[in-house]
């Protein structure tokens, strides 16, 4: 699985690491920022479950992401309440490249008639 993880990094557009705040800073935590820290992908760092965490906590662990300055964004954000999801979504937003349409501007629906008809 660790494989298949690296191997999609090597085709991301972008990297969101996602990290529990409730859980302290440890060995794994650093080793995924040390495999992330020479790709040339843009990178934000999310901060999960801020709704379980004290204010004055939250402000080493945004420090110490900030320290490095690989990260386009640190992102505080709440999954359970969806507090700063609206944040994370127009950070990801920024950093994606505009690519070719996938379909056709005229076209509605992927979906034939006949399913159309009998929804």
């Amino acid at each position: 699985m660790l494989e298949e993880a690296t191997a999609a990094l090597d085709d991301a557009d972008a990297i969101v690491l996602v990290r529990d705040v409730t859980e302290s800073f440890g060995s794994g935590d650093a080793h995924l920022l040390q495999r992330i820290e020479s790709r040339p992908q843009p990178k934000i760092v999310v901060l999960n479950k801020i709704d379980r965490l004290q204010k004055q906590k939250l402000l080493p662990e945004i420090a110490r992401y900030a320290r490095g300055g690989q990260f386009a964004a640190i992102v505080p954000l709440s999954a359970l309440d969806g507090d700063g999801v609206e944040r994370l979504l127009a950070e990801i937003w920024k950093l994606l490249p505009e690519g070719e349409p996938r379909y056709d501007e005229e076209l509605l629906t992927t979906h034939p008639e006949r399913f159309l008809v009998a929804e």
